[in-house]
């Protein structure tokens, strides 16, 4: 669904499922009047009007067209991404693809208007019997939710339901992890790494290295390519993920590397021009680190801590610049997040810290 800018007016090019494609030049219309007349043909289309006796005039004094009671939650997604989300290129990628698998498992031709929270429930069940995460279930329901709103408030669809959608909200068990890599832990890791011969024991080395250094996540270093290192600043440009357009927030940053974390980046870039390869990290990507991250949790005896996983990279860059006095604001931009609040799970004072604390209280009551 879109309306173009032509030479000669606007271009209208409607697609609804199972109906055949509408293509129109509106002529002499100004930009408000052909989106009026776009808005107002696929208001007739979705109310079943044929093509031949639809009505392509203007009339700017009229209401909104309103929606039928039995608008698709499929309609809802597509008009959503065509409207809410269509210039915002990293909600659209995450809706567009998230949410289309979401609705199709929901049932795309159900009218919103007939959905009620038993049918979330047993949306809910079908996501489990397919091994959803508990992450993915509940950033399934919250696109359903933002649906929910955007046909009660934003376009008045008629008949729809208010849903509690966070009462289906599954618990996380990873949610609140605190696990911090030591440096007795760290060293450990890189002589396994080094002492293993693998494919790509050598690169994870250096991935575990510059995750502790910079923070990064595991899909972002996996999409750090030669282009992505200024070399005029020493710095990474994070951009994207493996696999994705975007990062997770969909916000690029920079991220600067000096001394150790500096030479290794420039020692990657080499390497990886040498072997005619854009991918910074190209002997690796998800199931490879698995496999090797495995492989040393056994070696390190820690096949029970849960915790040990290579997020924990992360959480532990965050929390060693907490500990330097780094302030909780600089350590959200380091880490690209988009709210301060994950900043603050990130960064909480560790067991051992406080226990320095509760000694330099005694000190002063003595």
């Amino acid at each position: 669904m879109a309306l173009t800018k032509r030479p000669n007016g606007y271009l209208i090019d409607l697609q609804l499922r199972s109906r055949p494609r509408l293509r129109k030049v509106l002529k002499d219309v100004s930009s408000v009047e052909a989106k009026f007349i776009h808005d107002s043909v696929l208001s007739q289309l979705r109310k079943g009007v044929p093509r031949a006796e639809l009505d392509f005039s203007c009339r700017t004094d009229s209401t909104t067209p309103s929606f039928s009671s039995r608008f698709t939650l499929g309609e809802a997604l597509d008009l959503a991404l065509r409207t809410k989300w269509r210039n915002r290129q990293s909600l659209r990628s995450y809706y567009g693809s998230l949410g289309n698998t979401t609705v199709n498992r929901f049932g795309r031709r159900k009218a919103m208007s007939d959905i009620r929270p038993r049918d979330v429930s047993n949306f809910v069940d079908a996501c489990l019997k397919k091994d959803d995460s508990p992450s993915t279930i509940n950033h399934r329901l919250a696109i359903l939710g933002k649906l929910w709103k955007f046909a009660i408030h934003h376009w008045e669809i008629p008949g729809v339901k208010q849903i509690d959608w966070s009462h289906y909200r599954q618990r996380n068990p990873y949610a609140g992890r605190t696990r911090e890599i030591t440096p007795a832990e760290q060293r450990k890791m890189l002589g396994l790494l080094a002492s293993f011969e693998n494919q790509g024991s050598a690169q994870m080395a250096q991935a575990v290295q510059l995750a502790i250094w910079t923070g990064i996540r595991q899909g972002e270093l996996l999409a750090l390519e030669v282009n992505n290192f200024q070399t005029d600043f020493n710095r990474l440009y994070i951009q994207q993920s493996y696999g994705s357009k975007t990062t997770k927030t969909g916000r690029a940053r920079y991220i600067p590397v000096r001394g150790d974390a500096l030479s290794l980046v420039k020692d990657l870039v080499a390497s990886a021009k040498a072997k005619r390869r854009s991918r910074l990290f190209h002997e690796l990507d998800k199931e490879r680190i698995k496999a090797l991250w495995r492989k040393m949790r056994t070696a390190m005896h820690l096949e029970n801590d849960t915790e040990f996983v290579f997020h924990a990279l992360r959480h532990t860059s965050a929390t060693r610049l907490t500990r330097m006095g780094v302030s909780t604001r600089l350590v959200q931009e380091w880490l690209g997040h988009a709210d301060i609040k994950t900043t603050q799970r990130y960064t909480h004072l560790a067991s051992n810290d406080l226990d320095q604390l509760a000694e330099l209280m005694a000190r002063d009551v003595a």
